[in-house]
């Protein structure tokens, strides 16, 4: 079942597939001998898994089964050889043609690639072995620059040979776990190195010249805007991967592959791509690679002073400050080409190899002007850092360090974990219940008794205490108030009493403390104009009398625009009956309204009138 899932169309179900293919690879780790017994049995299986490879599980799996690197030497040497006889490599190498798709060629490059590196570690196997045989390699090489030019096929290739071309370098660990120094070499490290190199040069040197026709007559694409101008034609990531497969055959240092490149002038080619190209900090490192390779090999280092007159191009293209002064500005700072900095790296290189310097008087008359000038006022400058303060890479840099104490090692232990914390789960969890009941979370205070008893009185006091008895209210003038109770559905608060109220016995606050309370609303009276004929009988039960004035007053007022006009008072027919819904309940003779006199009333409508505030009418209207 699990093998007929792979003999579905693709695409796969990218969970399900995951799925699957963990569940082989755990197959693969433990039970490794049965399940190459079931692959043997499976026809098609392998071409099954290259229909998929645009899943990445799928990928893993493949190298899973590639490596076996947890197996015994002999079954790993058995499903290796059984993996060649259904011709993996082939399959993989042509899922990196033109027809397939970018996701096919990205897994199969990074594939090929873990292959690879982990071919320093595993010797003698049959598919690493294969892999990194010259028919591999020039088939890779061949891959990339036949038939149409096309970037992403290219440049799948190359990073494939470049992964190749590093196990040639010294101290190389394909993971990057291991420091070189913490890495020595042993004869044999040395011995694959030497096979590796020489097996890469030998599988390009047939297709080197079509590499450099490439890189120099790359087709060109549209200018591309950038923040420094057009690049028109920009360089592209094909070119770009170029220069760094050919820096990487300049440090395999073969004989065959130098003479052909002195030929071709691949290097020259790389020198006038650095000053078109001054942006690319990219292709200056790879440019810096050759270089410095080339320097090595003296056929080649004549022919990098000679042919390529790569002192001439440094004196021609150097910039002074006064130059970058000068210069187009970018923003607010002077426009120093991007270059300099590879560029000062050759020329110390090229003066570190002064005695192997041939030229002409002249040139050399120049060149020695160039370095005792302005090379070293820019190797001056750049070894300064900001401040003025010198850059040095000796002991005394530590001078200021030397007095400080450092605390010692076992002082710092006491603070790391002890190896019992890293027990089981359960004992962790048991000595974390331990220490957490040793915590002692009291806070001093009321102890819980105490808050309980100061929360329960009041409370027991309000379920005992019966409902408040209705009380008559009389009034000194004889009238009796409504019982306090419900007063319209309405909850009221009983007004504080003065202390000649505590007196009264009408209302005393001596046994019970006050509290809101609902009052009973008195029987409905009739709607009463104040300021009417009936105002004096109103006066009798304590309202204001306005005297004689037998017509209502007009108001002039100004409303909120700041308009004066003049009209009648507006009457709220509600407000005598709410009036009386609210009579004050007392007893107390300062309480009791008194009737102002005729004097004072007419003292006020004067002082009402005179201010504007009210407007009689005139004996006319």
């Amino acid at each position: 079942m699990l093998f007929d899932f792979f003999n579905r169309e693709p695409p796969l179900n990218p969970l399900s597939a995951s799925f699957v293919c963990k569940v082989f690879i755990l197959l693969a780790t433990k039970k490794m001998g049965q399940l190459f017994e079931s692959f043997q049995r499976q026809q098609g299986f392998i071409p099954s898994l290259m229909r998929h490879l645009a899943t990445s599980s799928v990928a893993d799996l493949l190298l899973k089964l590639c490596t076996c690197s947890d197996q015994q030497n002999e079954l790993r040497d058995q499903v290796a050889q059984w993996l060649l006889n259904q011709d993996t490599l082939s399959l993989l190498f042509g899922l990196l043609g033109p027809n397939s798709t970018e996701l096919e060629r990205d897994n199969v490059t990074q594939l090929l690639q873990d292959l690879l590196r982990i071919s320093r570690e595993l010797r003698n196997h049959p598919l690493l072995d294969a892999l990194l045989s010259v028919t591999s390699l020039a088939a890779l090489a061949n891959r990339a620059v036949d038939g149409e030019p096309l970037g992403g096929v290219l440049c799948r290739c190359i990073d494939v040979l470049q992964i190749a071309a590093e196990l040639t370098k010294p101290g190389s660990d394909p993971i990057g776990l291991v420091p070189d120094e913490q890495r020595p070499e042993t004869e044999a490290d040395r011995e694959f190195r030497q096979s590796v190199s020489t097996r890469l040069a030998e599988a390009l040197l047939p297709v080197v010249d079509r590499l450099h026709h490439l890189l120099v007559s790359w087709p060109k694409g549209a200018p591309m805007p950038s923040t420094l101008g057009d690049l028109d034609p920009p360089l592209g990531h094909a070119r770009l991967a170029l220069s760094s497969l050919l820096a990487a055959a300049f440090e395999l240092q073969n004989g065959a592959l130098n003479a052909r490149f002195r030929e071709l002038h691949s290097l020259e080619a790389l020198l006038d791509l650095l000053f078109v190209y001054e942006w690319n900090s990219l292709l200056h490192s790879n440019i810096l690679k050759a270089v410095e390779a080339a320097v090595k090999d003296e056929a080649m280092f004549e022919h990098l002073v000679k042919e390529c007159t790569v002192t001439e191009k440094i004196t021609k293209f150097w910039q002074t400050p006064e130059e970058a002064s000068a210069a187009p500005a970018m923003g607010t700072r002077p426009r120093r080409r991007g270059f300099m900095g590879h560029l000062t790296e050759i020329a110390n290189l090229l003066v570190s190899q002064r005695d192997r310097v041939q030229m002409s008087e002249h040139q050399m008359q120049e060149w020695n002007n160039f370095t005792s000038g302005a090379l070293v006022e820019t190797n001056r400058r750049n070894e300064t850092e900001l401040g003025s303060r010198p850059l040095s890479g000796s002991d005394d840099d530590d001078s200021d360090f030397r007095e400080v104490s450092f605390a010692p090692e076992n002082e710092f232990r006491q603070f790391a974990f002890k190896e019992e914390d890293f027990s089981l789960q359960k004992q962790r969890a048991s000595a974390f219940e331990e220490r957490l009941a040793g915590l002692n979370f009291g806070v001093e205070g009321p102890s819980s008794t105490g808050q309980a008893d100061m929360w329960s009185a009041p409370v027991q006091d309000l379920e005992d205490e019966d409902e408040w008895p209705e009380r008559q209210i009389t009034f000194e003038n004889g009238q009796n108030a409504a019982p306090i109770g419900t007063l319209g559905g309405r909850t009221s608060s009983p007004r504080a009493s003065s202390p000649a109220d505590s007196s009264s016995d009408s209302i005393s606050s001596d046994d019970e403390p006050p509290m809101e309370v609902e009052h009973a609303a008195p029987a409905p009276e009739p709607v009463t104009d104040p300021w009417g004929e009936q105002s004096t009988a109103a006066n009798q039960e304590g309202w204001a009398s306005w005297g004689e004035a037998d017509k209502q007053p007009t108001f002039q007022r100004s409303d909120s625009a700041g308009f004066a006009f003049d009209g009648a008072a507006p009457v709220d027919p509600g407000a005598a009956s709410r009036a009386a819904n609210y009579e004050v309940a007392t007893d107390s003779p300062q309480m009791e309204a008194e009737t102002p006199s005729e004097e004072e009333l007419s003292s006020n409508f004067h002082f009402l009138t005179s201010s504007g505030l009210l407007k009689a009418e005139s004996s006319a209207s």
